[in-house]
């Protein structure tokens, strides 16, 4: 036979808990950023806190365990990008980035294979002026080349927020 909670008893475990969440919370941070002040309860809190940790772990070194959530690395031996002999691709890639070097954005022409670049363009952002498009400060130093597009005679077209921009090969504005 079924008997019904009252609301205030259902309320008043509702305000309870939370106020227990908040205050296990509190602790955990306060110990993690080196308080020391909770004595013997911090042997207690700290285990508390890492048994999500130690269940993940638990799952993930389970062998008849099958969850989609819980995958091993289908490539442990691919690294990066750069990383030689694991992936063989005779293709090229235009990467947009920012150069710390340059302190500004670049695309670079990349050969996959051996992960080589073989061509950079820089925009100059002052050549920029010259076709009525303006930059403050701030954007002149963050500006990135966005969907870099290559064209048969080396130049490359993209855009930022702005109009198409062209640059020749040797990263002049056209």
């Amino acid at each position: 036979m079924r008997k019904k909670v009252s609301l205030w008893a259902f309320l008043l475990f509702a305000w309870i808990s939370i106020g227990l969440i908040v205050l296990f919370g509190w602790s955990v941070g306060y110990i993690s950023n080196g308080g020391q002040r909770l004595g013997a309860l911090r042997k207690i809190i700290i285990p508390i806190a890492s048994f999500p940790s130690l269940v993940r772990d638990v799952l993930v070194n389970l062998d008849f365990l099958q969850s989609p959530l819980l995958l091993d690395d289908k490539y442990p031996n691919l690294e990066s990008i750069r990383d030689k002999h694991k992936i063989y691709d005779d293709g090229y890639i235009l990467l947009s980035s920012y150069d710390e070097k340059y302190k500004q954005g670049v695309v670079n022409f990349l050969r996959l294979s051996d992960s080589k670049i073989l061509h950079t363009w820089i925009l100059n952002t002052n050549q920029l002026k010259s076709r009525h498009i303006s930059l403050d400060d701030f954007k002149q130093n963050m500006f990135i080349m966005i969907s870099p597009l290559l064209l048969k005679d080396g130049s490359i077209v993209f855009q930022n927020g702005t109009p198409l921009i062209n640059i020749d090969l040797h990263s002049n504005v056209k």
